[in-house]
């Protein structure tokens, strides 16, 4: 059996042959573990900061919870710094009471803080809470200022309209105290404002004109409703009247000239009710002295006498209605005198 052979198609090499192999490193291969220690240390690196991170998150979120429970504290003391304040009767020494509590109470409250965070955490707080405070309590601490202000220029005003509408003093004097008066109210612009101070001057006005008209018609023996009619005419002569008057709008004269008449009427019928309450009296009074005379003793010449007397006071008071009566008690007494 024949072996088969076989020409080979390709030529052998002729270069290369006896030379030595050598084995070639990769340049990423040996990178590769640098890069996976550097990634390694870089992710400790981060989880390290993470921790410390967390770490002064927690060291805050602690001061804020310490800073917030300050701050409730210190809102409640600085309401009751409020409330004592506000308890004092002059409003200066009220504001400078507060202003010291509220000084003292910051730095109380400040002082308490356990660390540095805590202490800044709680500086927002306790300035937010200072300017909340002081607002409010200056607030209502001027509001106590205003009414003071008002209540004290009230008084000031009526005081002046009872002196002025004094019809006892002279025109000069009651002039001052009118012009006095008016002065006050203005001085109150800069604290009360144009629109209070023009109504206060308004009801200043009218009150000395009412004033002074009552005090005119209440006069004794005052023809009340003649006064109304030359208040009315505007020809009534006081200088007070007649300068306030000048300064009241048509609408309102005529409102004051109304609770005149009103006035005049009821001063009409209290006159005419004192004089038959002072008629009735007399009467009573006369009737006694009549029953006397008409009941003396005639026996008595002492009696009889007084009884003449008392006679002429009854004529004089006009009691009898009949000249009858008269003649019949006269010769009744003239016959027992003789």
């Amino acid at each position: 059996m024949k072996v088969p052979t076989y020409t080979a198609q390709l030529q052998r090499p002729r270069q290369g042959q006896g030379q030595f192999l050598t084995a070639q490193l990769s340049a990423s291969a040996m990178a590769a573990p640098g890069r996976a220690y550097a990634e390694s240390g870089a992710q400790l690196a981060q989880a390290g900061a993470e921790l410390a991170a967390f770490g002064m998150k927690k060291a805050q979120v602690s001061a804020d919870s310490e800073a917030k429970a300050a701050a409730i504290g210190m809102q409640v003391a600085m309401a009751e710094a409020e409330a004592k304040a506000a308890q004092q009767v002059s409003p200066q020494k009220s504001e400078q009471t507060f202003i010291s509590e509220a000084s003292r109470i910051t730095k109380q409250f400040g002082s308490n803080m356990s660390n540095t965070l805590a202490r800044r955490a709680f500086s927002g707080e306790a300035a937010r809470i200072n300017a909340t405070s002081r607002i409010r309590f200056m607030k209502a601490n001027n509001a106590r200022v205003v009414e003071a202000r008002k209540a004290n220029l009230t008084t000031d005003s009526d005081a002046s309209v009872k002196t002025a509408a004094d019809l006892s003093l002279g025109l000069k004097g009651r002039s001052d105290a009118a012009i006095a008066g008016m002065a006050r109210i203005t001085d109150a612009l800069p604290d009360l404002g144009e629109k209070e101070v023009q109504a206060r001057l308004d009801i200043y006005n009218e009150d000395l004109v009412q004033n002074t008209l009552a005090n005119r018609m209440n006069a004794p023996k005052a023809d009340v409703l003649s006064i109304v009619q030359q208040f009315r005419q505007g020809k009534l002569n006081d200088g007070i009247i007649q300068a306030a008057t000048a300064s009241l709008t048509p609408e309102k004269v005529n409102a004051i000239a109304i609770a005149a008449t009103k006035q005049a009427n009821a001063i009409i019928k209290q006159r005419k009710s004192l004089r038959e309450q002072k008629e009735e009296d007399d009467n009573a009074v006369n009737n006694v002295l009549y029953n006397s005379i008409v009941n003396v003793d005639r026996d008595n010449p002492e009696a009889v006498y007084e009884a003449k007397s008392d006679l002429e006071i009854l004529l004089a008071a006009g009691y009898f209605t009949k000249p009858s009566q008269v003649d019949a008690i006269l010769k009744s007494l003239e016959s027992e005198a003789e």
